[in-house]
């Protein structure tokens, strides 16, 4: 019974989004502005799909990213419960010197305040990773299509 279902899981067509590792990108320089952590991050992601050894299709990109923490929301006493954190990532594709495609990414995650500053710094972090990769499978799926 297991194998029968194995086999079936195995031929039913299912393949991941990302099997083709290399697309047909030759990255020659990114340009970045805004978060060092966002943009380098982006980048890493990005090395993974440049195929610089047999594409002809070069580019050239642009990074401008951002992250606000801002407060939405006070307590009777002024202090803050609520916060909004929102990140967003502005990517332009260049051939030689002509703009080929752009695109803006943005996310945001509502979030309530906690007495324990430890803890709030914590989930803070996790929140700024959850966004983070949610972009850059938006990201990725834009240079699958350039």
């Amino acid at each position: 019974m297991i194998l029968l279902f194995a086999f079936l899981i195995v031929s039913c067509g299912y393949q991941p989004i990302f099997l083709k590792k290399n697309i047909d990108l030759n990255i020659l320089k990114i340009d970045k502005t805004g978060d060092k952590k966002i943009n380098s991050t982006i980048i890493k992601s990005l090395q993974k799909l440049n195929n610089s050894n047999k594409s002809s299709n070069k580019i050239k990109i642009s990074i401008n990213s951002q992250k606000k923490n801002e407060t939405i929301s006070k307590d009777e006493k002024g202090i803050p419960s609520k916060f909004l954190m929102t990140m967003s990532v502005n990517i332009k594709v260049y051939d030689q010197e002509n703009l080929l495609k752009e695109k803006s990414f943005n996310k945001d995650f509502v979030y309530n305040n906690s007495e324990n500053k430890f803890d709030l710094n914590q989930y803070k972090k996790q929140i700024e990773n959850n966004l983070l990769n949610k972009i850059i499978e938006e990201v990725t799926m834009f240079f699958y299509n350039i």
